[in-house]
Order: structure tokens, then sequence, then C-alpha cells
């Protein structure tokens, strides 16, 4: 049995900064972080506690990766992420704009799971909350897959309702702080 892991950084990354910018006191609340653009720039993703969060002991990790995106220079995500043993995508952001990183995120995971993986044993967990990938999801679904979606409770309802199965990270936000 094999897990197939993708994740979205940016959309992760950004969601915990708000949630941890709220934890400290600097918002009320989630909505009041992202209207107003507070974040708590100093958290960042452990992946290597991600990884243990999101692929459980009796699955072999059939392929992990992060996607992210920089506006140019050092990029602490792919670091994180390469030392916990994803593989790294990195796209450089032009005009604050990332959409090639859903694009190529979508459709790794519809190429890998027609040719890497088995519907029946395998699964593929997408950590992103960004409804871009309902199209992706439900086609996966449609065709046998089992498709888990983890993120911060802020998720895209829809993106959650599509998922064979929602996980939640909210009560993890410290515990995946590095």
């Amino acid at each position: 049995m094999k897990n197939y892991l993708y994740v979205d950084d940016s959309n992760l990354t950004i969601t915990a900064q708000q949630m941890s910018a709220v934890d400290r006191g600097l918002a009320r609340n989630i909505h009041e972080a992202r209207t107003n653009q507070l974040t708590d720039r100093c958290y960042r993703i452990d992946y290597s506690k991600l990884l243990l969060r999101t692929v459980n002991r009796l699955e072999s990790l059939g392929r992990a990766v992060a996607y992210g995106s920089h506006a140019g220079g050092f990029c602490p995500f792919a670091v994180s992420a390469r030392d916990a043993g994803f593989e790294t995508v990195v796209h450089l952001r032009r005009g604050g704009r990332e959409k090639m990183v859903d694009n190529e995120i979508a459709t790794d995971m519809i190429l890998d799971a027609l040719e890497l993986a088995d519907p029946v044993e395998d699964r593929i967990t997408l950590v992103s909350g960004d409804s871009d990938f309902v199209p992706a999801v439900k086609k996966l679904i449609a065709r046998g897959f089992r498709v888990n979606v983890t993120f911060w409770s802020s998720v895209a309802s829809e993106l959650a309702l599509a998922a064979s199965r929602f996980t939640c990270l909210d009560a993890s936000l410290k515990s995946l702080a590095i």
C-alpha cells in the first residue's frame, strides 16, 4: 500500500502563518488575518513532521512532492522539504500569481495515479485547501482512487466534500512548526 503525497506549500504555509498570527494574538480570527494580511512570518512548516502526519506507518511512500514558488533568491520551503525526502518543484513567481503551481500539482497527481498507482491498494494525499483542485480530485475518485485532502479548517468546502476523506491539521499547528 503506497501513499502519493502532493503538497501546495504556498497555500499550506500562508494559511499556517495566518493561523499562527491568530494564535499569537495578532488577529482575532483567520478572517481578520486574511483580510488584513496579518501573518506570523517566522512560522515555517517542518516537512519531516508533515510527512509523519500524512503517511501512516502501514504505508510506503510512492512519491512525495512539495510545490511552491518564490520571487527570486533563497527558497526556504525547498530546503526543508528536500531535507525531509520530498522532491521539490519551484516556480518563479511573476506578478504575485502562481497558477503554474496548481496546474502542475493537478497534472502530476493525475499522471502519477494513472501511471504509477493502484486504485485498489494505494491512496493519493493532497495537502492544499484550494478549490482549483476539485476537478482533479473528482476525476481521480471517479476512476476508483482514494484521494485524501489534508489541510487547515479553512479548506475550501467544495474540496473537502469532493475528497474521499478530509483530515484537519488545526490541532497540529504548533507541532508542525520548525
